[in-house]
């Protein structure tokens, strides 16, 4: 008799095992997966609740569902260019490149109403969206101290990132997108 209750509690271990096996052996989170797969010397500097991929929206009132920012910082610094009052032009590698992704709810869509929005600047770009999430991504920059920042746009006259991610796409994770896609479609 206990021989045959053993028996049937690990037969039913078994089965609930392969039965719940997606949910218990591989995480579906894409926070986890896009931590686990970045290159070395990226990590996650902040996350916030509540938030609208760059550009979707804008100028306009929104009151759709949100998603979960997640700011990426990676090893590159950036240089920021200043030119001083005497016409002098300065090169200071003041920020680190950044990679911004957002977590959507599945089904988000940006409104078509920002293609009419002459002021919109240029909108994250959709990486994946499967029945569990949508996902959009930013190459960017991050300054590292705003105070230097500050002390510099007091004694310029002009200033500019030509360096930044943003403007050149230049992330030393150089394939990001193709990566995080490939990594993400696992969890459709």
């Amino acid at each position: 008799m206990k021989f045959r209750s053993t028996y049937l509690f690990y037969l039913l271990t078994l089965i609930l095992a392969f039965t719940l096996r997606e949910e218990v052996f591989a995480s579906s989170d894409p926070l986890d997966l896009i931590k686990t797969n970045a290159p070395p010397g990226w990590k996650i500097k902040e996350t916030q609740e509540g938030q609208i991929p760059w550009g979707h929206y804008w100028g306009a009132e929104y009151n759709g569902p949100t998603g979960r920012l997640i700011l990426l910082e990676g090893p590159a610094d950036v240089n920021f260019h200043w030119r001083d009052s005497g016409g002098k032009w300065h090169v200071e590698p003041i920020a680190k490149e950044a990679l911004k992704l957002w977590i959507m709810p599945p089904g988000y869509s940006d409104s078509w109403k920002r293609f009419f929005n002459p002021h919109a600047p240029i909108p994250a770009k959709k990486i994946i969206s499967n029945n569990k999430f949508a996902i959009y991504g930013q190459p960017t920059h991050l300054i590292k101290s705003e105070e230097t920042f500050n002390a510099f746009l007091k004694q310029a006259t002009s200033t500019g990132w030509p360096d930044s991610p943003h403007n050149a796409d230049t992330l030393s994770w150089s394939t990001w997108n193709e990566d995080l896609r490939k990594v993400l479609k696992k969890t459709d």
